[in-house]
């Protein structure tokens, strides 16, 4: 039922500006990623509101001349609706504003936005790399403190140890120190 126009839904024949009604209804769903009036019953009181004026929501980040043009596809008069041919034309239009250099003035709305969204994805996206790289650099320097003290740890336990046990005049307890402080070493 939310694909029908309101004339439709009043009983009139099809015409050709039916479709185009329909693809508004489309376009509508595609900027919000959900189906036209997926909220509602679809019964009698929505097809009322639906030929009062009620047409499908938009996704919040939808343009406004993406809505311009789907409000009109989806507009209550069939004769006010654009032809398939004038759709062609403002979607070409939008096409060839994006893909070319050298634009005019009423093609920078287009940039702008697409380039707005662009900057705030970039910089979305250097702020998680930018924290990432931080938290690296963190573990970086904590490991490496980690392994300068295990190494300043051994330098002095190494002698002193030696030190206790020459003091206890006991050389066999020296070797096997030595042996279990080598191996300890060469763990790490």
């Amino acid at each position: 039922m939310p694909y029908i126009t309101p004339e439709g839904l009043n009983g009139e024949p099809y015409i050709s500006s039916s479709d185009i009604y329909s693809l508004g209804v489309v376009m509508a769903e595609l900027s919000s990623g959900k189906p036209p009036f997926y909220n509602k019953k679809h019964d009698l009181s929505l097809a009322l509101a639906i030929c009062n004026g009620l047409r499908p929501e938009f996704g919040k980040d939808a343009p406004e001349f993406y809505k311009k043009l789907v409000y009109k596809c989806m507009n209550a008069n069939p004769n006010e609706r654009p032809t398939a041919e004038e759709l062609h034309n403002i979607v070409g239009f939008w096409h060839e504003s994006i893909r070319n250099e050298n634009e005019e003035e009423e093609n920078s709305v287009i940039k702008e936005t697409k380039l707005k969204q662009d900057l705030k994805k970039l910089i979305k996206k250097y702020q998680i790399s930018q924290l990432h790289t931080r938290r690296i650099q963190m573990l970086y320097i904590l490991i490496e403190h980690l392994h300068l003290v295990i190494y300043y740890q051994n330098l002095l336990i190494h002698p002193l140890l030696l030190h206790i046990l020459v003091m206890k005049n006991s050389v066999p307890k020296i070797l096997t120190c030595q042996k279990f402080l080598f191996n300890i070493s060469s763990d790490m």
